[in-house]
């Protein structure tokens, strides 16, 4: 087993602890569901660390550290959101046991249509490096998605 990744975070990257980036995307298929999104998002964490990460407090230290069993299940809702901008803001401002991991995922669906909301915390310099070198991230997770037919992506 590969060693668990582990990095107390500095005073002012603690800062960005209380910041989340939230993105949505819109998305149209029958195969999207709670269950290929699961591993597809199992996929994105296998490729990139920070993914993997929640954060612990040791001694009143933050400290980012490699969860041993990384899987994000979406949380999901019957039914569209009919104000996503409302729902996106709610979602990037409620409080987050960052111990669970530093990203969370919640989709709902009609069926045809699906709104994935994922919201990724800004804590350590991994998070806002992680952003910037890879803002293709999500382009690559559509062909994870077998079944979407069409995405757009709008990072608020």
């Amino acid at each position: 087993m590969a060693p668990t990744l582990q990095r107390p975070l500095q005073l002012w990257e603690q800062v960005g602890c209380t910041i989340n980036i939230s993105m949505y995307l819109e998305l149209q298929g029958h195969g999207v569901t709670s269950e290929t999104l699961s591993h597809a998002l199992k996929a994105l964490q296998t490729q990139h660390p920070f993914l993997r990460m929640g954060i612990e407090y040791q001694e009143n230290v933050a400290t980012l550290v490699e969860l041993p069993s990384p899987a994000l299940i979406p949380s999901a809702k019957a039914g569209l959101y009919p104000k996503w901008q409302a729902r996106l803001q709610d979602l990037a401002n409620e409080f987050k046991d960052l111990a669970e991991g530093v990203m969370s995922v919640h989709f709902a669906s009609d069926g045809e249509q699906h709104q994935l909301f994922l919201t990724l915390n800004h804590a350590g310099d991994s998070a806002p490096r992680f952003c910037h070198k890879n803002p293709s991230m999500v382009s690559s997770a559509d062909l994870l998605w077998f079944g979407v037919s069409a995405w757009k992506l709008s990072n608020v």
